[in-house]
């Protein structure tokens, strides 16, 4: 059963009587969305979604998703929550939401899982729950023969299914309407069929089964390893049997070589037909590889050896290893190489790499030693320097310095190294003695300024800034800690200090103070092109509407407030303002509070500027006299969620927020008597106005 609230607010058609009656149709601000959430049930074994996946609404006439929600778990269950909007009647080709008892449809990965009906100011319980699909099989089948296919689905909840074949794997399921049809196929291979259930709800299951004929495997892809290769005959069963030759043979080949393999499929004792194939054994990789090896000058050989990967053991490889000639230290290294004798078995089965190693011929004395240096933190390295002594000035050896990395003070010193330069074999004639030396670098200065600050009284304090004056950051350095003021709510200055702003120990730091400014009450409200659900924090000093909205002026359209005592019922409880002085005479929204909200109508981006002063509690009157629906502001310079903030309304059903600055995706709810995931709308907002339903009078208590 699907519960359902259901709180319907009458289309705005205001009648302006001007001269004699007419009646005149105002622009429709955004409609409230049909809400629907519950439960996600699949069967097992059917895939199904995962926690953080979405699930997606779709309307006719809208190819993209109109709406998304993210996938939760409540209580060991996976659930969802979702709002589809309603259509903007005032655009034209475009289909942004929903229409009254329109069709919505909803998907979970591309599937669709549900259908559903719209209506606007709802929140109904539509658990998902789609079938699970079986094709059946596999089947076997000649070319030619009709099999029988068998069809069935299984789903959470007992329902009717409908199904749907494709058998000829286009993707579209026309092919039959049968749950248990007969198909016959005109060509060999391993065929798929395709099965779509749909229920009684409109979610659809889906499933596929194969229909087989012979295939043969293990042509290529072989590889020699010493033992019997063959290939793979499937999809003949039954009556049927098969034999395979190679090369005339019944026995397996085990070279590396081509085959010619013939399948032979027989019924009974009857030959059918012979397959002619060629097989590949491709040769199996196998190296050998020298080990490196070295000796003195003048002293004796060593005995070279080495290492054979991937030869099989029963073939015998055996490895001799030598060298390229020479005896000096300029001419090391030298080749070590290798040769290969199968004593059981055939090289020819290996495709082998010959890898090489070197022979060295080691050398004799001289020195570098590197000078110290020094840079303060921050800044670039100077160029390093050093002595070369022992070389001989006909090898013009030379040499290269650089330091260990790092680039704090506590950190230094740091080594400075040098590395050695010359002609190709040079350095191989030497042992050299290298001598590095200490780089060390030096505390960086820096000035900082607190920038100055301000806010008016009453309202939260900014955050403290500063500003570098002097010096600089060295790259990827950053200051931690913050500034703080001398205490003090009154109007007036206060000096802001450097409280824990501190950089690293790399820095000398100076602190020059700011000034912290307090000041009289104002607000600023940013208002979005378009349609603003808004409200006023402060009390104006001035409510007349055309001075509140003085600063936006030629900005706006429209505005609308709500009368949810009922006493305008004969213009659907709502009030208009329009600033155009030819409509005027038929405006009956002249003042605004803080205890407001109301729509208004940007037709450009601006920001409303409010001077007034601030109550600490506000009474909110929550009136029956509308259909239970009130337009109210928030008076409140901080958020609260709902439940704190309407703590102790029991009358309470649904509250309703748009936030223009989110356009895809503006409304969210809060509904106390709908599982916790229903509720999207954690945190009521200063600015903000807000759609009440309540089923009693009920006053609402706010704090400043």
């Amino acid at each position: 059963m699907k519960n359902i609230k259901l709180f319907l607010i009458p289309s705005i058609v205001i009648t302006l009587l001007m001269g004699s009656a007419a009646f005149v149709s105002a622009e429709q601000a955004p409609e409230m969305p049909s809400g629907f959430y519950g439960e996600i049930h699949y069967m097992t074994d059917d895939g199904g979604p995962i926690a953080g996946e979405t699930v997606e609404a779709y309307v006719p006439g809208a190819a993209a998703p109109v709406a998304t929600a993210v996938i939760e778990t409540f209580d060991s269950a996976l659930v969802y929550a979702i709002k589809v909007p309603g259509d903007d009647p005032g655009t034209t080709g475009v289909v942004e939401g929903g229409t009254e008892g329109g069709l919505v449809t909803f998907k979970i990965d591309s599937r669709v899982v549900a259908t559903g009906t719209w209506h606007k100011g709802t929140n109904v319980s539509l658990n998902f729950h789609p079938p699970m699909a079986d094709a059946g099989g596999p089947y076997v089948t000649m070319v030619n023969e009709a099999v029988s296919l068998t069809g069935s689905a299984t789903d959470y909840l007992e329902t009717t299914f409908y199904y749907a074949w494709d058998l000829d794997n286009d993707g579209a399921y026309d092919d039959s309407a049968l749950q248990n049809p007969d198909h016959t196929f005109t060509s060999t291979g391993t065929k798929t069929v395709g099965l779509q259930v749909t229920d009684s709800q409109g979610g659809i299951g889906t499933a596929t089964a194969e229909v087989v004929v012979v295939d043969i495997a293990g042509l290529t892809g072989q590889v020699y390893d010493g033992t019997g290769k063959s290939v793979t005959v499937s999809g003949v069963t039954g009556f049927y049997s098969y034999d395979v030759t190679y090369n005339g043979l019944g026995t397996l080949p085990v070279n590396a070589g081509s085959y010619a393999v013939a399948v032979r499929v027989f019924n009974g004792a009857t030959l059918l037909q012979t397959i002619n194939k060629t097989m590949v054994i491709d040769k199996k990789a196998a190296s050998v590889t020298p080990n490196s090896a070295s000796k003195t000058y003048g002293g004796s050989e060593p005995t070279l050896t080495g290492t054979l990967t991937g030869f099989i053991e029963a073939d015998g490889v055996e490895a001799t290893y030598s060298r390229t000639i020479g005896e000096t230290v300029l001419g090391s290294p030298y080749t070590i190489s290798a040769e290969l004798v199968a004593t059981t078995g055939d090289l020819n089965n290996y495709a082998i790499t010959y890898n090489t190693a070197e022979f060295t011929i080691n050398p004799k004395a001289a020195s570098v030693t590197v000078n110290a240096a020094s840079k303060i933190y921050g800044e670039d390295d100077p160029t390093f320097g050093g002595t070369l002594d022992g070389f001989l000035v006909a090898d013009n050896v030379s040499a290269t310095y650089a330091r260990e990395s790092g680039e704090t003070v506590a950190g230094s010193p740091y080594e400075i190294s040098a590395t050695l330069v010359a002609a190709e074999g040079v350095l191989s004639n030497y042992t050299v003695t290298n001598t590095p030396a200490d780089f060390t670098i030096n505390l960086r200065p820096i000035t900082v300024t607190a920038d100055d600050k301000s806010k008016v009284v009453g309202a939260n304090d900014p955050a403290l800034t500063y500003t570098v004056t002097s010096g600089s950051l060295a790259d990827g350095d950053a200051f931690t800690g913050e500034l703080e003021r001398d205490e003090g709510e009154t109007i007036g200055t206060y000096p802001i200090r450097q409280g824990t702003l501190a950089l690293n120990a790399n820095y000398d730091l100076t602190f020059t103070n700011g000034t912290f400014t307090i000041t009289g009450l104002t607000r600023s409200v940013n208002l979005a092109a378009g349609w603003n659900l808004v409200s006023l924090n402060i009390q104006p000093t001035n409510t007349a509407v055309e001075s509140i909205l003085a600063s936006i002026a030629g900005s706006y359209d429209l505005v609308y407030g709500w009368d949810a005592s009922g006493a305008s019922s004969e213009s659907g409880n709502w009030l208009i303002y329009d600033p155009d002085p030819a409509a005027s005479i038929g405006n009956t929204l002249t003042t605004l509070d803080r205890s407001m909200g109301f729509w208004i109508k940007m037709n450009q981006a601006d920001t409303l500027e409010i001077n007034g002063e601030y109550n600490a509690t506000t009474a909110i009157n929550l009136s029956t006299g509308a259909l239970g629906w009130n337009l109210v502001g928030f008076p409140s310079d901080e958020t609260a969620t709902p439940a704190d903030s309407f703590s102790g309304i029991t009358s309470l059903s649904l509250v309703f927020e748009y936030d223009a600055s989110t356009p895809a995706n503006p409304w969210k709810v809060y509904d106390p008597s709908a599982p916790a995931f229903v509720s999207d709308l954690d945190a009521l907002q200063p600015d903000f106005g807000y759609w009440v339903f309540v089923t009693d009078a009920a006053t609402w208590n706010v704090a400043y």
